[in-house]
């Protein structure tokens, strides 16, 4: 009997925003860039604080149809511009091409900006959707799945009865506390720089309440590799738990001698799937006697679909 162990897993997360809220206006002035360092900061024009985390991936737009983005010298003959942002402690915000140096703060890298702002067009700011990341130093995670057993029970029933009401889950994960991928770290060996998603992130976005601490997850069960009395064929079959998450709390265990460790803890707040992808996949028969392949995504989740890989 095959018994796989828990270094199978991972988590993967993408950066999400509560779409109600995801959208910030605010006018901008010449005071409020420094071209020298390149480095502009704003005031929202709800009065609340500014709702960007280093790493977001952000769509910068102005309002006005006229207007253009002067200021922004790459991009000087358009409305929109989406880019990644670092934060610094005082709230002054860098722009990036590059998700790698918008989380370090690079000095090279920066995109330019000039104080060519010859009026106050309204702009809007709105986090976008990135890329899955791995989330990196993770010890262990639990993820519930409920389904609600609603009473369906009559004045003259003999037995209780009952039906199936709506799922929900919560979860949790604990990982070892790090802000910053250095070089030469095994933690992260053989994993692209714009693949890992620091635990610090998971620090700040519990924070985040202009725009929500909201994530998309991916909670793998097996990921690729060598399977346990597995062969060639079951080397990237994978199998893993998607769903949309709000985190609700977390939690920071600090001892002296001791490792750093934080604890997240999170309820979804929509359809949780169990994703299976098998490129050991069954085939039908046809009346022809031709065969068809299965397709190699299946979603086994409420309302099941197979169908093929995109």
């Amino acid at each position: 009997m095959a018994v796989l162990l828990g270094d199978q897993g991972r988590i993967e997360l993408r950066r999400a925003s509560d779409s109600r809220t995801s959208t910030v206006a605010f006018d901008l002035n010449t005071a409020d860039i420094n071209a020298t360092k390149n480095r502009f900061s704003f005031t929202p024009n709800n009065g609340g604080p500014i709702p960007i985390l280093s790493g977001d991936r952000i769509s910068i737009k102005v309002v006005d149809p006229s207007g253009l983005l002067t200021w922004f010298d790459d991009y000087s003959t358009q409305r929109e511009a989406t880019v990644y942002a670092h934060v610094d402690a005082a709230g002054g915000i860098y722009l990036y091409h590059n998700y790698n140096e918008a989380i370090n703060g690079e000095t090279t890298g920066r995109l330019s900006l000039s104080n060519n702002v010859t009026i106050s067009p309204a702009h809007t700011i709105k986090i976008q959707d990135g890329i899955y990341k791995i989330l990196g130093q993770v010890v262990s995670y639990e993820l519930n799945t409920e389904r609600e057993a609603v009473d369906t029970t009559s004045l003259s029933d003999d037995f209780r009865k009952s039906t199936s009401g709506l799922i929900s889950g919560s979860g949790r994960f604990t990982a070892f506390f790090d802000y910053r991928r250095n070089s030469g770290d095994p933690a992260y060996e053989g994993q692209p720089e714009d693949r890992i998603e620091l635990p610090f992130y998971i620090s700040q976005l519990v924070l985040r309440t202009e725009l929500g601490s909201e994530f998309n997850g991916k909670f793998f069960v097996v990921t690729e590799g060598a399977k346990p009395y597995g062969s060639a064929a079951t080397v990237n079959d994978i199998i893993y738990y998607e769903c949309d998450a709000r985190i609700t709390s977390a939690a920071i265990d600090f001892a002296a001698s001791e490792a750093i460790e934080m604890t997240v803890e999170f309820v979804t707040t929509g359809t949780i799937r169990l994703q299976t992808e098998f490129e050991s996949a069954g085939r039908i028969l046809q009346t022809n006697n031709g065969k068809i392949l299965l397709g190699q995504y299946q979603n086994t989740g409420f309302g099941a679909l197979l169908k093929n890989t995109p």
